[in-house]
């Protein structure tokens, strides 16, 4: 399940009593995803496919995109980003990006096709996140934002500490549910285990 950064947003303000929120929400979001992509789970992101139109060897990247996953051409064969400096010397079915646009060696029109990691809105087009994760980010914008008052000298430094200590707990507590396994993987491994229990020679378990 998603949260909204609104609501984010909106606990960060009551928290620090932020009357007007609007005036920083540039900030506030672009530091949710900056907590998003330290806590490091991809699966606060959306497995998407697109097809892309070719056009002198290049092709604009959906506006949603958070990473690139594979890219493919007509041929099915995935492509691979080159690894050459001079983007000239590429050869082969190889791609490389420069800002919006992906670029190819071995396909001058046509279509390509992507997989990647898109960003998800909610229905008003806030950015959101994977549930369980609120705290965390909410926390780090809270950092990020006290952090400012103290560059102009306007808080104590143990505050900001207190803070970025905080931050740094929630954050390890989000990336380990993230990797805690399902209900249903624990079933699994649960079955496995039990069959890794040597047996006595009587037939019962050791």
């Amino acid at each position: 399940m998603q949260i909204s950064v609104k609501r984010i947003i909106g606990n960060v303000a009551r928290n620090l009593g932020l009357n007007n929120p609007s005036e920083h929400l540039e900030s506030f979001i672009e530091w949710a995803f900056e907590a998003e992509q330290k806590i490091g789970s991809f699966s606060t992101f959306k497995d998407k496919e697109a097809t892309l139109a070719v056009s002198a060897n290049k092709a604009l990247l959906p506006t949603d995109l958070v990473k690139l996953v594979d890219v493919k051409g007509d041929n099915d064969v995935l492509m691979e980003p080159t690894q050459k400096t001079f983007k000239g010397d590429a050869s082969g079915s190889k791609y490389w990006i420069v800002g919006s646009y992906i670029h190819f060696v071995n396909i001058s029109s046509g279509t390509a096709y992507i997989s990647y990691k898109a960003l998800t809105t909610d229905a008003d087009g806030f950015p959101t996140i994977k549930q369980g994760h609120e705290d965390a980010v909410a926390q780090y914008i809270m950092w990020r934002h006290k952090s400012i008052e103290y560059y102009n000298g306007k808080i104590a430094r143990y505050i900001v500490q207190d803070l970025e200590k905080r931050w740094y707990w929630l954050c390890a507590q989000a990336r380990g549910n993230d990797n805690l396994p399902s209900e249903a993987e624990m079933r699994n491994i649960a079955k496995y285990w039990n069959t890794l229990i040597p047996e006595r020679e009587d037939g019962g378990a050791v």
